[in-house]
């Protein structure tokens, strides 16, 4: 039946007559609001769909928010969320059954049981797959999923590792299954969710039982697949494919032009699939590229000259394509007799990325110059023959991590022989403290002032690191007194896995945000164990008279 037949309440309505805040979890933890002009359909009694049912957005329910069957539900198909960013709720007060049931973004909850011929998948964790009562399927498959399911099926759940579980002995011979090993525990299988998704889609077998639970798909079920994802045209069966179906996976996505059989690529379907994007025009073919439709993809996204035939690569779309790059890849597709002068400032100023694609013969001190004066990163890009009179043209500071002279070392060397070594760290930890005006900085304001001292940021760390240490003792002696052994105990070890992770931050690493981000998250954190076991321990004494001291 047509879903969209179905009739419709807002949501609002139904949000009040299904009590949707306390049996789905879009509206209870998630918070949803009925929105204004959202509906949801409703099944009054049992419903039946033959086929797929669809629950990615705009395909089997139009707009709607969600499905409610008052009754129960049963499916000859397979139930679909392919999407795990979202999808409209499917609600079923009675029981289900189905083919397969993919659950993904979206929320599911069946109140009776479920019965599924084929599997149960759930992919990523955006959404909620829940039944109440007992679950019956060939195989279930949790990857990331939040599934809350009773089942003596066999259950292959990702969350845990799953040690031993047969899982290449469930699936079709077809479906691959890789054994990993990751040096914690036995070796186990695992399978792709996009891949099952796809064949599950194409109606292809993934079990190893030999009869598919689910009916061919009609040529109707096929066009609502690639509608909904345009790569799906890659496994409609070559007896079904035409020029409609073709312009429905065009729509969907452009590149699924790649999928379209050469007897159907033409040149409407071309400029269809060109018109919604660029992306496309790879799988162009090559006698369709046009001048036209080159320079319409070019001038769109430059990387794309790269697929624009030699002989229609002119000066003009070379600089077209150099200005519509984002990605460094047009500059490489330049034919090099179109690589002028003009055109090489021209790409090394728009993006100076660039720089490290221009012909070694064609570098000049002052095309180098433009590069590094657009971003001084790209210093690093330039031949080591002209790297100083590159800096020294563009303004930039020497390197702070210049090595010393070897005058200065015969100096200091002297230094150390006639200076107490006490007053010889003195004068080097205080002299480290002053502004370093040499050094680039990559932070202006405060922060940058704080990289041209390194000195004064070391003596920061250690004295912040030496305060959260303190503190740490006496909130570990603190848990000690208060809540007892095993309480001291655990907060103690946490403090020490703490320590070992801000010395790697505070002391490996360069910069001064660590050391900001640190102070004020262990600030915060302080107050809040405190707190927290002042609270613990008044509740216990309260509990336990004999703890009162």
């Amino acid at each position: 039946m047509n879903l969209e037949s179905l009739a419709s309440l807002s949501e609002a309505e139904a949000y009040a007559r299904f009590d949707l805040p306390r049996v789905l979890e879009t509206y209870g933890a998630g918070e949803r609001k009925p929105g204004a002009k959202d509906t949801v359909r409703v099944s009054e009694g049992d419903l039946h769909v033959e086929g797929d049912l669809l629950l990615d957005w705009d395909l089997s329910l139009g707009r709607a928010t969600g499905l409610v069957v008052t009754g129960d539900l049963s499916v000859s198909g397979s139930i679909l969320n392919t999407s795990g960013n979202g999808g409209p709720f499917l609600l079923v007060l009675g029981s289900l059954s189905a083919g397969n049931l993919v659950a993904g973004g979206a929320e599911i909850r069946v109140m009776r049981g479920a019965r599924v011929a084929g599997l149960v998948l759930g992919h990523y964790n955006d959404g909620h797959l829940r039944i109440d009562g007992e679950t019956v399927a060939a195989l279930l498959v949790n990857d990331d999923h939040s599934m809350n399911v009773t089942t003596r099926s066999p259950y292959w759940n990702g969350h845990d590792l799953p040690i031993g579980f047969p899982l290449r002995d469930h699936l079709h011979a077809e479906v691959p299954v890789e054994t990993r090993d990751d040096g914690l525990a036995a070796p186990y299988d695992e399978v792709s969710s996009e891949l099952l998704i796809e064949r599950l889609v194409a109606g292809k077998p993934v079990l190893r039982a030999a009869a598919d639970p689910r009916p061919r798909k009609s040529y109707a079920e096929w066009t609502a697949h690639v509608s909904s994802a345009g790569a799906i045209l890659a496994y409609v069966p070559e007896a079904l494919v035409d020029e409609a179906l073709c312009r429905a996976a065009i729509s969907s996505w452009p590149p699924a032009l790649q999928y379209v059989p050469d007897r159907l690529r033409t040149e409407a379907l071309c400029d269809l699939a060109l018109e919604a994007g660029p992306d496309a025009f790879p799988y162009v073919p090559p006698e369709l590229r046009t001048r036209s439709r080159c320079e319409a993809a070019v001038a769109r996204d430059g990387r794309y000259l790269a697929d624009v035939p030699e002989a229609l690569r002119t000066p003009e779309l070379c600089r077209t394509a150099v200005l519509a790059d984002e990605h460094t890849y047009a500059i490489e597709a330049v034919p090099r007799e179109h690589l002028t002068d003009e055109l090489l400032l021209l790409a090394v100023t728009h993006n100076s990325s660039n720089l490290r694609y221009v012909p070694e013969d064609r570098l000049t001190v002052a095309l180098c110059v433009a590069s590094v004066k657009d971003s001084p990163w790209a210093l690093r890009d330039v031949p080591e023959a002209l790297r100083e009179e590159v800096r020294v043209a563009a303004g930039l500071p020497e390197p702070a991590t210049e090595p010393l002279r070897a005058a200065e070392g015969e100096e200091l060397l002297r230094r150390i022989a006639k200076t107490s070594r006490i007053r010889l760290f003195l004068e080097i930890l205080f002299g480290s403290l002053g502004r370093d005006g040499a050094s680039p900085t990559v932070h202006s304001g405060l922060l940058g002032e704080l990289e041209r001292r390194p000195g004064l940021v070391l003596l920061l760390r250690v004295t912040s690191s030496l305060a959260a240490l303190g503190v740490h003792a006496w909130l570990s002696v603190h848990a000690f007194q208060t809540v007892g052994l095993w309480g001291g105990l655990a907060t103690l070890a946490c403090f020490l896995l703490a320590e070992v992770f801000w010395v790697f931050r505070l002391f490996l690493t360069v910069g001064v945000t660590p050391l900001a981000v640190a102070c004020g998250v262990s600030t915060v954190l302080y107050v809040a164990v405190d707190v927290a076991t002042r609270k613990v321990a008044t509740a216990w004494k309260e509990r336990d008279p004999s703890l009162q001291r």
